[in-house]
């Protein structure tokens, strides 16, 4: 079984884990330790007998804040406010690359700016330093997760194997003295149709495939009873619309001796199937056909339209390993009132399709996957299941978690509510909106010397996704429940994503599919890039959290850039200057007075200032003690870093002894623990 195969049975869609590294060994089935970069042991196949050690990641989370400290709308300073309370004012700082870094320009190269200067642009500090204030602040997450519902697809095993076959009612029905076939009885056949932006799926004319078939209503077409019949010459080919010369099929149409053509299958107590050999044109389709059936659910014949009485479409999807069947749907019935699609499914199948439709093989982005255009109509499989819609153009169709992925958050963090965050760098809703009190410009190359660049390279950049449950979402083996997925309504997120820091770059693997791979242009370490924060109207405690946000503790860095999970862009802030406008000195003045700014010189006082604030708003206790805040710190700490093998993504058969045995990624500080 290849990495697609196991990704696509273990519920994950294989398109968005395309990061996991391929095992150089195969599998040690054996009692030996399959190796690892860690220390070994021959107690057991897990490393140093612990069966947790396998599971590890180049990024791990900051749990949300329990509390969250609210403001109330009225608190918000209006923008043209003059107070002597208030501070206004700007941040100066450096940034020391501790490792190489790359700020891509979009086009493979490092940023520059309008002036040709490279820089870190002002907004991808911003996006930087509010993630800080967020954590820092105990702010709510609620507006920064959009609220869709994760899809997935689980074709044998995995976590939610018994609940993918319930949806689609799978069900093994004999059909001869030594044969069983898999039927899905909640599964029909329709067309999905896009009128003016509403999408709504048109049944099929009736059909009736006979009770042990439930919802059935379309016909599967087994690849190799066509290419039989195309080469049984003694007698004519029924199935003429599928003509070699069109690559329609998986399989090519090429004879071969039996004993080639069918194998044993192994991990099926050693039935035999039919192999074939791939078509390497094969694309997949749908196409309009006319056909015959005999005895209600075998089709005898397919042509092109208008040849036989049955009118219909071909439906052929994506390649996948011993996949040899089409799917012959009837024509669309007008006359049926059709199911309208909910903005909001709408709105998740979209986004699952666009998370997936550029990690498709390139020569499988024919449109297929994707929702059809205005005035389109294409066709669809579809399943109505506990009162909930799904659809797609499988019959194993991905579905929905029955829950979105924001229900995963605490109770506490609401939508709408205002924080330190929003106060701060403002926010826009259907409501209303409140400008940013801080802005950023970009941070300059500064650096006496030229800066020096490694050699060009690519790498395959994995995305985390959260349909990696078991790193996403909160497991609790006490309860009972196995893995706790989407699906259950008391499931919670994990928390913040961060990428771990590193303390230098790892090897890329030189062996890069060019297709899929990112290129990478990255400025040495050491390369210093300054830049300014600029402040209006904060409160006190406010200029403290940005202040703390900015420098973190003194062995803290952060990570900004491509390929964080390679080591690089682990970046040290240090601030130069703090200067506040001198609202009185300015204003008061009997002459015209050029330099009104006051030097900070107790950056300390402020940090400090906002800690003894938010303690009284949180119970009177210290920030620094909320396990969120020091689980931050542990993923910041620049010099305690877990070992190298713990930031690597998993191999393949670590995943799937994950999988197996249910085992969620570790907690930050348990990582780090492991190496003492």
């Amino acid at each position: 079984m290849d990495m697609a195969d196991l990704l696509k049975n273990a519920g994950f869609p294989v398109e968005e884990n395309t990061h996991l590294k391929k095992d150089k060994k195969p599998l040690n089935k054996g009692k030996k330790p399959y190796k690892n970069s860690g220390n070994y042991s021959n107690k057991g196949k897990y490393p140093s007998g612990n069966k947790e050690n396998y599971v590890h990641a180049p990024y791990n989370f900051v749990p949300f804040s329990k509390q969250v400290v609210t403001r109330d709308k009225s608190e918000l300073i209006p923008h043209n406010s003059v107070d002597e309370q208030l501070f206004t004012g700007e941040i100066a700082y450096d940034i020391t690359a501790k490792t190489p870094i790359f700020i891509d320009n979009g086009k493979g190269g490092f940023h520059q700016n309008m002036y040709g200067d490279y820089s870190i642009p002002g907004s991808t500090m911003r996006g930087l330093i509010r993630n800080n204030v967020q954590i820092l602040g105990l702010s709510g997450m609620a507006d920064d997760i959009d609220d869709y519902s994760l899809m997935y697809r689980n074709v044998a095993a995995g976590l939610s194997k018994n609940r993918y076959q319930d949806i689609l009612g799978s069900k093994l029905k004999q059909i001869s003295k030594d044969v069983k076939v898999t039927i899905l009885k909640n599964v029909k056949a329709g067309y999905i149709s896009n009128e003016n932006g509403k999408y709504y799926i048109y049944e099929t004319v009736p059909v009736n495939l006979g009770s042990d078939y439930g919802e059935m209503n379309y016909y599967p077409l087994s690849e190799k009873t066509i290419i039989y019949d195309y080469l049984d010459s003694e007698r004519n080919y029924f199935y003429e619309f599928f003509d070699p010369k069109n690559n329609i099929l998986q399989n090519e149409f090429k004879p071969r001796k039996q004993r080639e053509a069918f194998v044993k299958r192994p991990d099926n107590n050693n039935k035999i199937h039919y192999k074939g050999e791939k078509n390497p044109k094969y694309l997949p389709y749908y196409k309009e056909v006319s056909y015959e059936v005999k005895d209600l659910k075998s089709v005898t014949n397919v042509g092109k339209p208008g040849v036989y009485s049955k009118k219909g479409y071909v439906v052929s999807s994506g390649f996948m390993n011993e996949k040899k069947v089409v799917y012959v749907i009837p024509e669309i019935d007008r006359t049926r009132e059709p199911i309208q699609i909910s903005e909001k499914d709408v709105q998740s199948f979209q986004i699952d399709y666009n998370k997936r439709k550029n990690k498709l093989p390139e020569k499988d982005r024919t449109g297929f996957f994707h929702l059809p255009e205005n005035g389109e109509t294409k066709p669809v499989f579809f399943i109505h299941y506990s009162g909930k819609l799904y659809f797609g153009f499988t019959p194993r169709l991905r579905v929905f978690y029955d829950h979105s992925i924001k229900e995963g958050l605490p109770k506490t963090h609401k939508e709408g509510m205002i924080d330190y965050a929003k106060a701060m760098f403002g926010y826009a809703n259907d409501q209303d909106a409140y400008k940013s009190k801080v802005s950023f410009t970009d941070a300059i190359y500064s650096s006496e010397d030229k800066p020096a660049f490694l050699p060009n390279c690519s790498v395959v950049l994995g995305e985390p996704n959260p349909t990696a449950i078991l790193q996403y979402v909160q497991q609790n083996p006490t309860k009972g429940k196995g893995s706790i997925t989407y699906d259950m309504e008391d499931f919670q997120l994990r928390g913040v994503k961060q990428y771990w820091i590193h303390s230098k770059i790892k090897p890329l693997d030189n062996d890069v599919n060019e297709k899929i791979a990112s290129p990478l242009h990255p400025m040495k370490e050491n390369a210093v890039f300054s830049g300014k924060i600029r402040f209006r109207n904060l409160k006190k405690e406010e200029l403290g959290l940005l202040l703390w946000s900015v420098t973190l503790r003194p062995e803290s860095c952060m990570n900004i850039g491509k390929a964080k999970s390679y080591g690089y862009g682990a970046i040290k802030l240090n601030v130069k200057d703090v200067n506040i406008f001198d609202l009185e000195a300015a204003y008061k003045a009997p002459s015209l007075y050029l330099s009104p700014y006051v030097k900070v010189n107790d950056v300390e006082e402020f940090i400090h200032y906002y800690k003894e604030t938010v303690k009284k708003q949180i119970g009177n206790k210290d920030i620094e003690e909320l396990n969120s805040i020091k689980e931050f710190f542990v993923m910041k700490d620049s010099t305690n870093l877990p070992v190298a093998s713990e930031t690597d993504y998993m191999t393949l058969n670590e995943f799937k002894d994950q999988l197996r045995n249910l085992t969620p990624l570790p907690v930050a500080s348990k990582v780090v623990s492991k190496k003492n």
